[in-house]
């Protein structure tokens, strides 16, 4: 594994989207540290920050915002802080 300290390991999503059909979800749920509405009914009703606590494959834990994660068209996207997996 080339970084283990940006791997992610585990992690408990800051939002979580469900009620939807057709892969559309109905409404968000939001925790952890949350400012503003607990339950939304779109992604782009989101505000602020969506913390989450993280374990990365190296061992060490933190609490990062995955805001621009839960609003991207992949969330899969590699940070500056964590990688979800190895790029081709």
């Amino acid at each position: 594994m080339p970084d283990p300290a940006r791997f992610i390991l585990l992690n408990e999503w800051p939002a979580l989207p469900y009620g939807g059909d057709g892969g559309l979800a109905k409404t968000w749920t939001v925790w952890h540290f949350r400012r503003g509405s607990r339950v939304v009914t779109s992604v782009r009703q989101l505000r602020g920050k969506l913390i989450c606590p993280t374990l990365f494959v190296d061992g060490h834990g933190a609490a990062h915002d995955f805001f621009s994660t839960a609003t991207a068209a992949w969330p899969a996207e590699p940070a500056a802080e964590w990688i979800w997996c190895k790029p081709k």
